[in-house]
Parts: structure tokens; C-alpha cells; sequence
């Protein structure tokens, strides 16, 4: 069916290669695999809106504001003809940075790769008091079947994921995470400013006719373990800082961490939000117009590596 391709990363004119993340040549070798099938993002809108899409059209999609995207991306599309959509979570556009981007900044200039970072990770995790709880929750975890939807992640990431989200929780995990960059002399002021885009990046695309859509404000983990009024806050200040950025009210989104429930649709819906994306491609039961499918880009490398 018609669906979404899903871009964070990229590395290259100063930015660092980080687990994901791919190069301004192979996001051009995507764009041409793709021939007649891509659409440009006020197109794949209008004709998801009108419920006239066939089933093959395919749009691009960029996630978090991040800064390599504007650098690196931007100019392929640009070079390409093709415009597409741009998921703001607006967090630190107003000096709140995702920790996340942060941390996986600071994994990646830190260590040689990622499985080093796990093995001092869970060194650091099993030196805390809740050593017992992780070791015990371990034991009937199966990576195999956790975040199964994701088949590009590696037993390591899983087994990383499960411990974050399932036992330690956002202020246990972040607690770690501050003593290791403690440790390692880290400081996240240093790089903030090369990791998100800037409010004038953000209107800039605006007016080149790309499409600006919501993301949430801080980019929870679980929104859809958050409070109504919770989930609420997050959406009506992203929808307020996008409109007073671009002049213009938001009608498409993405669902940060594929994470979202009911009460979620209804806010969206109460903020005339048009169409949303998923983080996936899985099936969904009864999907509605807030669900449309994506496939992370890494699928798609594979496939023109393998052609």
C-alpha cells in the first residue's frame, strides 16, 4: 500500500556516522530507486486526503529536526526536484534537548562501536542497586521476539531497549547515563548546537515547499503511557511553536516512538490534524488516517544493495 519512507540520520560534512545513519550518496541512490513510485509530499497529502491513493505511491519522510538532515539531505532533495515531510518535535527549539540524540552523540565519539558501548552500559547498570531487578527481568527476556516489527535491530540493540525502556524507566536510565559521561568527560553543551536544526533552518524549509508536521514537544519515549492532559501539553505546544514559526497550522504528524493510543487519535484530531504516520510498516487493526505505514529507510538500502 501506500506508505511513508522514514529518515533520521546521516553523516558526512561534519557530522559523525552513527548507528543508522547513511550518507548523502546513498540517499540519492534511494531517491532513484524509487523513480516514478515517489511523490512529492503535497502531492502524497493531497491524494491521501482526497483517498486517492492506488497503492504504490511512496513519499519521504524526515524525523526529530536534526540538524544532518538540513545539511546532508536537504541539498539531494533539492538537487532531485522532490519535496517531502519534516517531523518537528520542538523540544529544543525552546532549550530542551532530547536526551536521547544526546546520548547517542555521546556513544558514538565515545566508543569504537556500539557493542562497546552495551558492554560498559550494562557494566555500569549491574553496579547500581537495581542490579537484581535487571539480571532477574533478563532471564525470561526473549530478543527474538521483543520489538520484533524492527527486523534491523541486533540481539545487542534489544537486549539495550529492554533494559532502558522495559525495567529502568526514563530517570533510571538517565541517571546511568549521567555517570558515564561524567566519567568520560563528556559535556552535551559542547555539541547541542551541531544536533538540531534552528528555528530559521525549520521556516526555511517551510518556504521551499516542504510539508511541516508535528512530532510532539519533548519527544516522549511512551506518549501513549502518558496522561491525557500529558499527551494534550505535548501536541498543543508543538502545534503552537510550528504555526507561529511557519504562519501556518500543522496538518499532518508522526508518532514519536510508534508509541500513541486512542486518547492520542482524539487530541489529533482535535487539532484538525489531517494524516499521521506510524514508525512501521506492520499490520494495524482497522487502521485509521493517523496511521499511515512507513519503512525505515534501512530496509530500502538493503534491497538496492541486494539488486
Amino acid at each position: 500500500m501506500a506508505h511513508g519512507i522514514m529518515f533520521h540520520h546521516f553523516h558526512g560534512h561534519g557530522h559523525p556516522e552513527v548507528q543508522g545513519s547513511i550518507s548523502g550518496e546513498e540517499l540519492a541512490k534511494i531517491v532513484e530507486f524509487l523513480g516514478d513510485q515517489l511523490l512529492d509530499a503535497d502531492e502524497w497529502l493531497r491524494r491521501a486526503t482526497a483517498g486517492s491513493l492506488e497503492g504504490k505511491e511512496i513519499c519521504l519522510t524526515f524525523d526529530d529536526n536534526l540538524r544532518c538532515q538540513y545539511d546532508i539531505a536537504l541539498p539531494i532533495l533539492e538537487k532531485s526536484g522532490i519535496n517531502a515531510f519534516w517531523f518537528i518535535y520542538t523540544g529544543p527549539l525552546e532549550g530542551i534537548p532530547g536526551k536521547f540524540e544526546i546520548y547517542r552523540h555521546f556513544r558514538t565519539t565515545r566508543f569504537p562501536d556500539v557493542d562497546d558501548f552495551y558492554r560498559e552500559f550494562y557494566s555500569y547498570a549491574l553496579k547500581t542497586e537495581h542490579s537484581r531487578e535487571i539480571q532477574e527481568k533478563l532471564l525470561t527476556f526473549s530478543p527474538s521476539r521483543y520489538l520484533s516489527q524492527f527486523p534491523f535491530y541486533t540481539e545487542q540493540d534489544r537486549r539495550f531497549r529492554f533494559i532502558r525502556d522495559e525495567i529502568l524507566g526514563a530517570p533510571r536510565y538517565d541517571a546511568i547515563m549521567a555517570q558515564m559521561m561524567e566519567a568520560y568527560g563528556y559535556h552535551p553543551d559542547d555539541t547541542i548546537s551541531n544536533l538540531w536544526m534552528d528555528k530559521t533552518s525549520i521556516t526555511s524549509l517551510f518556504h521551499k515547499g516542504h510539508i511541516i508536521g508535528l512530532h510532539s514537544h519533548t519527544h516522549p519515549h511512551n506518549m501513549g503511557g502518558l496522561t491525557a492532559r500529558e499527551q494534550k501539553d505535548e501536541y498543543q505546544k508543538n502545534y503552537d511553536i510550528i504555526t507561529r514559526l511557519t504562519g501556518d497550522a500543522p496538518v499532518c504528524m508522526a508518532h514519536p516512538n510508534n508509541s500513541y493510543n486512542g486518547i492520542t487519535l482524539s487530541i489529533l484530531e482535535s487539532l484538525g490534524i489531517t494524516i499521521g504516520f506510524r514508525s512501521n510498516a506492520g499490520p494495524v487493526k482497522e487502521r485509521t488516517r493517523f496511521e499511515w505505514p512507513r519503512e525505515d529507510h534501512a530496509n530500502l538500502i538493503q534491497q538496492i544493495n541486494g539488486s
